[in-house]
């Protein structure tokens, strides 16, 4: 048996490379999802922000600056919750800039763990035989339209994290 593995999910003050992160969530199942708000108060440097990418997100840069954590913060509990695990994304190249972005701000080391494209993961789930592997692309489709109708919020970092974990389990995966 392998380790139950984890997700994450960033949501980001925009898509521009001066972007940084607003929250984060992860988790292994959806009863234990950690989510945190990200408040840019103390990184002087995080100033881009998007109309756009707040319509998308919903969530107003007041309201990260009211309630959010500072980055520091934030990257402790990464640091407890994350390190040496195993972590899988839909989007690793924007999380990952995100979360380097994050440990940057809050001028803490990086984390020990690297974000995976959860493709990789679905795939080796469904071990499916050569012959089968026509289906798979398929399959995925399929069971990411059933997951996001078992979760209805997006672009809110912990319903996208419960997002993942659902569409890992409709892939063949249990939980440890």
């Amino acid at each position: 048996m392998h380790d139950t593995p984890y997700f994450i999910d960033f949501e980001a003050s925009s898509l521009s490379h001066d972007s940084w992160p607003i929250e984060i969530a992860w988790g292994s199942n959806t009863d234990n999802i950690t989510s945190c708000l990200i408040s840019p108060a103390a990184v002087p440097a995080w100033t881009d922000w998007s109309v756009v990418a707040q319509e998308v997100h919903g969530i107003p840069r007041h309201e990260l600056l009211n309630k959010g954590l500072p980055p520091a913060e934030v990257c402790e509990k990464v640091y407890a919750g994350l390190n040496n695990k195993i972590v899988y994304s839909d989007a690793p190249r924007f999380d990952g800039y995100w979360l380097y972005t994050l440990f940057e701000g809050g001028q803490l080391p990086q984390p020990q763990f690297q974000i995976r494209d959860i493709h990789e993961l679905l795939i080796a789930e469904l071990s499916l035989t050569l012959e089968e592997q026509d289906d798979i692309i398929d399959h995925i489709e399929n069971s990411k339209r059933i997951a996001r109708d078992k979760v209805k919020i997006q672009h809110r970092a912990d319903y996208d994290v419960a997002y993942l974990i659902e569409l890992w389990k409709l892939c063949g995966g249990t939980p440890a």
